[in-house]
């Protein structure tokens, strides 16, 4: 039912899982029997921790589109004149 060997991919997940259910107070999902857990892992959506507790904070969003949008200038607002083309950067004769 998955791979033999587990690598980093199964720590991240195990760390959304309990992360998930320190916000929410509750397990992601729930079921009688591990099939029935697995079966839902698979086949439905899983809710956000906010539809179950309301005191969890919006997701954030990724930082690495946060560290790479604040790494160009034009999205502070105050970015420098740029050359329409590179040809432009060449000084005159």
């Amino acid at each position: 039912m998955g791979e033999r060997e587990l690598d980093a991919r199964t720590d991240v997940y195990a760390l959304g899982c309990v992360t998930y259910e320190m916000l929410a107070g509750e397990p992601r999902f729930t079921g009688p029997t591990a099939q029935s857990i697995v079966a839902k892992v698979m086949t439905e959506a899983a809710p956000s921790a906010r539809s179950k507790r309301a005191t969890v904070p919006d997701a954030p969003r990724s930082p690495h589109h946060q560290r790479r949008r604040d790494a160009r200038p034009h999205h502070r607002g105050n970015a420098p004149h740029r050359p329409k083309s590179r040809h432009s950067l060449r000084s005159s004769p």
